[in-house]
């Protein structure tokens, strides 16, 4: 039968795995509003993929993607690879997991659960490293007084949607792991005893090995021997019956 936390695991995982993947296609990972030289109702937002303007008056926003300078670049490069993964081992993991506890059955499998468990532990950190990666850099600008204030842009919304769900990840992924050092259940009771002594009247009665005899072959034909101290049968008895003394005596 599922254990609890590996219900709490499965539940979680699936809410995590959406703010990835919500983080990963939404190009919010760095924002700029009231840039010096534009309108103030305009604001800006940079993802993995792609930039958009919008402005606030009007409904929608423009987009089209990133340069081909920064797109090619090896941190554009890291960013993708690490989101990409993160979000294709939650789904593994959360499958795996299913697998592992199989819900058709009273008896999950401890060990396919916990490595659905250390998956999902691994998806969530490497999108925390991705998430922590590009907000250093946008402090790092930020805090450069030689950026122009023109460039120098905030924390988007998906580094926060994207701590949110590695952490999400990271805890569901525990509790799936602590089931490897769930033991099985154990079938003792299903065993039976090696042997069972016969009970009467709430007495136990010791049957010894030797109770019932049997007789082979060889012993069925032997005379009973004589008791210690008792008469001994003469051997010419059957010779001298009554009436049949032989004559002149």
């Amino acid at each position: 039968m599922a254990t609890g936390s590996m219900v709490l695991g499965l539940v979680v995982a699936p809410m995590g795995w959406v703010l990835l993947l919500a983080a990963t296609v939404t190009p919010r990972w760095r924002e700029f509003s009231r840039r010096p030289g534009f309108p103030w109702d305009v604001s800006f937002s940079d993802g993995l993929w792609e930039s958009c303007v919008e402005v606030i008056s009007v409904p929608g926003r423009a987009c089209q993607a990133i340069p081909q300078e920064t797109a090619i670049s090896w941190p554009m490069q890291m960013l993708r690879a690490l989101t990409v993964i993160s979000v294709l081992t939650g789904v593994l993991s959360y499958s795996l997991g299913h697998v592992g506890v199989r819900w058709w059955t009273d008896s999950p499998n401890p060990k396919l659960t916990g490595t659905a468990g250390l998956l999902l532990v691994l998806s969530g950190a490497m999108y925390l490293c991705a998430t922590s990666y590009m907000a250093y850099k946008v402090l790092e600008n930020m805090a450069n007084p030689q950026t122009p204030a023109g460039d120098k842009f905030w924390l988007g919304t998906c580094l926060y949607l994207g701590w949110s769900g590695g952490v999400a990840e990271i805890l569901a992924g525990i509790c799936l792991a602590v089931n490897f050092q769930r033991k099985e259940e154990s079938s003792a009771g299903n065993v039976a005893a090696p042997y069972e002594l016969p009970r009467r009247l709430g007495r136990a009665t010791i049957l010894s090995p030797f109770a019932e005899l049997r007789l082979t072959p060889a012993t069925q034909h032997r005379p009973p021997a004589s008791a210690k101290g008792g008469p001994r049968a003469d051997p010419m008895s059957h010779h001298t019956r009554p009436g049949l003394c032989p004559a002149g005596l």
